[in-house]
């Protein structure tokens, strides 16, 4: 998870680092949500990326999961939306590459394999899965 209230480039950028060193079969990217009455939402109000409340009609202008940010765009203080926005790409890139690496497609096959065996079509959607996703 990235975007969390109080990070900065070099903790997205160490985050990704202690991904690639602990080996994961898979590595998986969201960013932070706010959402309100939670210890993280109150940094986010703390360092002005979130906003306390909303009104009614605010619901109707904002995608959900950027309800709470200040500017209805994800970012983190000290950086702009454009420099998250990048920085995010630039993560997802090297994981997606991490992904497609030999070993851990073979590692997700091994893991998914007693899907696979007790219902074939499992292995059918995911092939077809891969095939977009390559």
């Amino acid at each position: 998870m990235i975007g969390i209230p109080g990070e900065n480039k070099e903790d997205l950028l160490d985050t990704l680092s202690f991904a690639y060193e602990i080996k994961p079969d898979f590595i998986s990217l969201s960013v932070h949500e706010m959402f309100p009455g939670t210890k993280l939402h109150r940094l986010g109000i703390e360092d002005n990326t979130a906003v306390e409340f909303m009104e009614i009609e605010d619901y109707f202008k904002v995608q959900p999961h950027n309800y709470f940010y200040a500017n209805c765009k994800r970012h983190l203080a000290g950086m702009t939306y454009d420099e998250f926005d990048a920085l995010e790409k630039y993560i997802r890139k090297k994981i997606h590459k991490y992904n497609r690496s030999p070993r851990n497609i073979y590692l997700r096959i091994k893991s998914r394999s007693p899907l696979y065996k007790k219902n074939t079509r499992y292995l059918y959607a995911d092939v077809k899965k891969f095939f977009k996703w390559i």
